[in-house]
């Protein structure tokens, strides 16, 4: 049998996101129509019984959904008469691009051509003032009564050869759902989400998935996860580059800072050991020196506050020799020495010290000599 049955939508409500068959080239569709019109519609919906009995089942709506995401289906304003069928062939009034499922309904996507100028301004005008549309499912299949007393039926081996507009006061099935007009569609978005729906359903295969598809497909799945492990890989290994870098310039500044510590280190004993001159003889003699010459260096340091600078280490120099702890310090190590008073140098300086017994005894008793 052949079936016509009418559906209605009104102009509220949410709208699914149907994306377009991959076939159609929305660019040169819409390539010289300065106002692209485009209309989302709801066409079935499960558990809904039209006038005519037909009751609208899961399968019936799959069926729908996925003949015209298979098929160039298209539909006229009204339909043919059955006597027209063999001969007439009114130029389309919509062209259908692709179908989705959302919440038990099925919902479809049409281009509404600039030759279609009339449906065009009748369905903006339904639009603008809340009005309804309707949509009428036309095609062969098999008839399977469900209930005789209430005389429904669902329909078996359905095949669309049409999706026809339809004034909706003659619907057959008044469905409460929504109608969407757009006058513009951005082909790259469309693209985006045909390329994030592959994606998404890419992730969701399972092996025992992969194992039922074509071996081209299968190929080419397993081709890009190989091509996405692979780039992961190379991802880790620059992640591990990068961290080892790091560690090594880590290393490296360690390295420099020990060294420059050493160097300094040098320095400053050379810079001490020419500041302080005091001729030694004696085994004995010259460890006092070096003694007086280790206290002038830790003073030095802690001065320099963890600084490896020559010149401010220089200028501490000059001012510990300078002052009167250092000159008492330093003519007792004179004193035991040499004997009596003698003159010394101090940092580019020559001044005679107190060698007083007095003197004498009490920087043995600081300093430890």
């Amino acid at each position: 049998m052949d079936l016509i049955d009418t559906i209605v939508t009104e102009f509220r409500g949410e709208f699914p996101n149907i994306p377009i068959r991959k076939e159609v080239n929305v660019e040169e569709l819409t390539k010289g129509d300065d106002d692209p019109f485009f209309i989302t519609l709801k066409i079935s919906e499960v558990g809904a019984t039209s006038g005519n009995g037909l009751v609208h089942d899961e399968t019936f709506g799959e069926t729908l959904s996925k003949q015209i995401n298979e098929q160039a289906a298209h539909g006229i304003a009204g339909h043919l008469k059955d006597e027209d069928r063999s001969t007439a062939f009114p130029m389309p009034a919509v062209y259908w691009l692709g179908a989705a499922r959302l919440n038990g309904a099925t919902w479809a996507k049409g281009y509404i051509p600039r030759t279609a100028e009339k449906v065009r301004e009748h369905f903006r005008i339904q639009k603008v003032t809340g009005g309804k549309a309707a949509t009428s499912i036309y095609g062969p299949g098999t008839r399977e009564t469900l209930d005789k007393q209430k005389k429904t039926w669902r329909l078996a081996d359905f095949k669309l050869e049409q999706l026809d507009l339809a004034p909706f006061e003659r619907a057959a099935l008044p469905l409460e759902g929504v109608f969407v007009v757009t006058a513009q569609m951005d082909a790259q978005s469309q693209k985006d989400e045909e390329n994030m729906e592959k994606s998404q359903i890419i992730a969701e295969l399972t092996a025992e998935d992969v194992k039922t598809l074509p071996a081209v497909v299968r190929e080419a799945i397993i081709k890009q996860y190989q091509e996405q492990e692979g780039q992961q890989e190379q991802v880790k290994e620059l992640q591990s580059a990068v961290e080892a870098g790091k560690a090594r310039i880590s290393e490296l500044e360690q390295q420099l800072a020990k060294v420059q510590v050493a160097e300094f280190s040098i320095a400053l004993d050379k810079l001490v050991a020419e500041t302080i001159k005091i001729d030694a003889k004696s085994e004995d003699g010259k460890k006092r020196v070096a003694s007086l010459q280790s206290l002038v260096r830790r003073y030095v340091v802690a001065e320099l506050a963890g600084k490896t600078d020559l010149d401010a280490a220089q200028a501490a120099i000059k001012e510990y020799t300078a002052s009167d702890e250092y000159k008492t310090l330093a003519g007792a190590v004179v004193a035991e020495l040499a004997g009596p008073a003698a003159l010394i140098a101090q940092a580019g300086k020559s001044g005679e010290i107190d060698m007083s017994p007095e003197a004498q005894a009490k920087a043995r008793s600081d300093f430890g000599f």
